[in-house]
């Protein structure tokens, strides 16, 4: 992923907040869905763009977080 963002000028950054701990869930389907939303960001973000990564603890959960440039969903 930070190879194709590369070769458009986009900027991938990650941020974690995560105190290392594990996640329960199916592994495959959780990296699908991180794979899927980085692809659309990757896809739908302009040229000069840039995709944001993060990791955090919401109350009880960790969460992650994919936010971008790209003009959006209105």
């Amino acid at each position: 992923m930070a190879v194709r963002a590369a070769t458009r000028g986009q900027d991938l950054l990650t941020r974690s907040e995560l105190a290392g701990g594990s996640v329960v869930g199916d592994a495959g389907r959780l990296e699908r869905v991180v794979v899927n939303l980085l692809t659309n960001a990757l896809k739908f973000t302009p040229e000069d763009g840039t995709i944001t990564v993060t990791g955090a603890r919401v109350n009880a959960a960790e969460a992650i977080s994919i936010a971008d440039t790209g003009i959006g969903i209105s």
